[in-house]
């Protein structure tokens, strides 16, 4: 197996000389970030296109944060990919304490809206999807993320010391003691994150050869690192769930819902009745936490149904749901 280099180089367009330079000393793929909640960065279109002119390997990442509408920022991060051509796509789940309260979500509800982003964005692209987190978030601010993080490969952040923006002093000089320090760290492993695969190690990092301040993403598994940046098949670890495209034939006529204000659980199947298998029903509250009076909910989305059994409508991403568990509004 061969230690792999991927630098994130968000906030800069870095120029076409600098990345075949960095290309030429074993920096093999690009991350960069498309934008914040909806928005657009600036830098993305013009930084795409230098890539693809050098031949660069690349992805793109999008800043999520749980205080907005979960579909719409799923649906961006799906418009950067089909703008801009990245190899795979990234959702940032670690939203900064200064956009959105943490102290104000519940972690029930952080879990929730992420899971929902991510599945949006897994149901509407064939391109590598990473979540990207990290145990410093989810231990301190949402630990129901734990359970569906494991559906697909992570992203996680964790830098260790003479790897941040505080140790100056610490920092590699050139292109070869980058890769010496990188090849010496211990890839951090915790069994509570199996599907944990590509670490970020380094936060704001100047090499001196580079020039700039750059994050340090470490993966070690070529098989990880060819699907996401050279077309290979996904590898298959114990924990992903496969989700199925959304397709979307003709709706029910008439048959619009949403989830009951009054309702306390919600009751989903792969199939219309309790005899099949349960669903990962995230993807259905769009933000709504069932913790909450009917009366504090918000309802992002209004649904429609594709299909019909009895007391059971199928949506369009395939799960049955219970219509007693859901109110029609339309």
């Amino acid at each position: 197996m061969t230690r792999h280099i991927v630098t994130d180089c968000a906030f800069k367009v870095i120029s076409e000389a600098k990345v075949r330079e960095m290309m030429a000393n074993g920096v093999e793929a690009f991350i960069m970030r498309g934008g914040y909640v909806t928005g657009v960065d600036p830098e993305t279109a013009p930084q795409a296109q230098i890539f693809r002119k050098c031949g660069a390997s690349f992805g793109i990442y999008r800043y999520w944060v749980t205080g907005y509408d979960a579909n719409k920022q799923g649906d961006a991060l799906v418009k950067d990919g089909e703008t801009n051509g990245p190899d795979c796509l990234s959702g940032d789940a670690e939203e900064r304490k200064e956009y959105y309260s943490w102290t104000q979500a519940a972690p029930s509800y952080i879990s929730t809206q992420y899971h929902s982003m991510a599945m949006r964005v897994k149901s509407k692209t064939a391109r590598p999807y990473l979540n990207y987190t990290g145990p410093w978030f989810t231990d301190a601010y949402s630990l129901p993320m734990i359970d569906w993080l494991k559906e697909s490969w992570m992203w996680g952040a964790s830098y260790p010391h003479g790897w941040d923006k505080d140790t100056p002093d610490l920092w590699p000089k050139t292109y070869a003691e980058l890769h010496a320090k990188a090849n010496a760290l211990q890839f951090p492993k915790d069994p509570r994150f199996p599907t944990w695969v590509a670490w970020q190690f380094g936060g704001d990092v100047i090499v001196k050869e580079i020039g700039f301040p750059l994050d340090f993403t470490i993966i070690d598994r070529d098989d990880i690192f060819n699907w996401m940046f050279k077309g290979g098949p996904m590898p298959i670890l114990p924990g992903i769930m496969p989700v199925p495209p959304v397709v979307n034939p003709p709706a029910v006529p008439g048959e619009v819902w949403q989830v009951a204000n009054n309702i306390k659980c919600l009751t989903v199947r792969t199939g219309p009745g309790s005899t099949y298998p349960a669903a990962p029903f995230a993807e259905w509250l769009y933000g709504v936490d069932l913790s909450l009076p009917g009366n504090q909910r918000q309802h992002a989305d209004k649904v429609a149904i594709i299909e019909k059994s009895g007391n059971w409508g199928r949506f369009a991403d395939h799960r049955w749901v219970n219509l007693g568990c859901m109110e029609r509004v339309g």
